[in-house]
């Protein structure tokens, strides 16, 4: 009778295990860390220098937002590595009980608000210049998964191409490339990837980086803005001469688009220049 009775309580103890184990396999989920992995769109290169085309340059910070996780977790730094993978550099966060939203944008700041100001560097010739210009964004909603989140950045503002070239000159790598005329900042609201003026325009001279010598190029990202015909838009200082492009007509610069500007320098003729400006998609 005895063994009975201790085989009956094994088996009910399988059988409560079991059915724990059922039960509790959605919640054991609820209990494991959220994962993200950002990428960017679109994933094709416009030109060799373009960082983040894909994805974030490791070591770069996303802030994250996620609402309806099990604790809270409000414009906390993730990190990113080669991959694309991100590591939440905060307290660990897992999952609620029922669809999360994650709202993330890059370049990552303390003190970021709903209503926060953004400002472009006006030295972007460094790669940390650029990058801390380049501001990405993305919401997305999602259940519970055991897998990384896949996170789909946008690029929010505009960017600039500008590839010299010339008749007159073998090398041209000592070239100096300003964007010029622009206002560098906006405001940003992080939940919503919504983009609106500043109180007071803040207009200043992009130096813009360059990357190759006989067919140069350089890069810069702008703020989403109309900049009228006839401004002088890129100036570019070499060998002790400077030259300018004006602005044939008003350009609507558009975020998530980029501008090439194709220069040619003519070492006997400075002064104003004249280019060719193909738009293509970016983000």
């Amino acid at each position: 009778m005895i063994r009975i009775r201790m085989l009956e309580m094994v088996l009910g103890a399988s059988i409560c295990l079991c059915a724990c184990q059922n039960m509790d396999g959605e919640t054991s989920l609820l209990e494991n860390p959220i994962k993200l992995k950002g990428e960017i769109l679109p994933t094709s290169r416009v030109t060799d220098l373009d960082l983040q085309s894909t994805r974030f340059v490791e070591g770069q910070l996303a802030g994250v937002t996620i609402v309806n996780a099990r604790s809270e977790h409000e414009n906390v730094a993730w990190i990113a590595d080669a991959n694309g993978y991100l590591t939440n550099m905060g307290t660990e966060v897992s999952w609620g009980t029922g669809e999360i939203t994650v709202y993330a944008y890059h370049p990552y700041s303390v003190g970021m608000s709903i209503s926060n100001s953004f400002t472009v560097s006006t030295d972007q010739s460094t790669i940390k210049g650029y990058l801390n210009s380049d501001l990405l964004w993305v919401k997305k909603t999602t259940t519970k998964t055991d897998a990384p989140i896949a996170l789909s950045f946008k690029h929010k503002l505009a960017k600039l191409n500008v590839m010299l070239k010339s008749d007159s000159y073998d090398d041209l790598s000592g070239a100096t490339i300003s964007i010029c005329g622009t206002d560098i900042a906006t405001r940003f609201n992080p939940l919503t990837g919504e983009l609106t003026p500043s109180d007071e325009k803040n207009v200043k001279d992009i130096k813009a980086s360059v990357t190759t010598s006989v067919a140069l190029q350089a890069s810069c990202v702008i703020i989403p803005q109309t900049v009228a015909g006839g401004t002088t838009f890129i100036k570019i200082d070499y060998d002790g001469s400077t030259y300018n492009y004006k602005l044939q007509e008003t350009i609507a610069f558009e975020g998530g688009k980029a501008y090439v500007f194709t220069i040619n320098i003519n070492k006997n003729n400075p002064g104003d220049v004249g280019a060719v400006v193909p738009i293509i998609p970016w983000g």
